[in-house]
């Protein structure tokens, strides 16, 4: 599908530990992959912890892919809009 510009998008996830709990991520690093073939990198939210992302406005009409990776512990989560 495509996205209609201006249209905010939330690109969130959750950092777990191994018992499962919510827990701080070392780093997090959200790349989002514009219909253009460009990237950019906005910076990542951690509004409580163990939620990363942000909500972010599209500047193009096309399909989006995102991809989000935290280190410590070592997470990742993709996604499309």
């Amino acid at each position: 599908p495509e996205m209609n510009e201006a249209a905010t998008t939330n690109l969130w996830g959750e950092v777990r530990d191994a018992a499962g709990a919510l827990t701080a991520a070392g780093t997090s690093v959200l790349t989002i992959y514009l219909p253009n073939d460009t990237t950019a990198t906005p910076a990542v939210s951690n509004p409580s912890m163990g939620i990363y992302g942000l909500d972010y406005v599209p500047t193009l009409v096309g399909l989006y892919r995102w991809h989000l990776k935290t280190t410590g512990p070592a997470t990742a989560k993709t996604g499309s809009f």
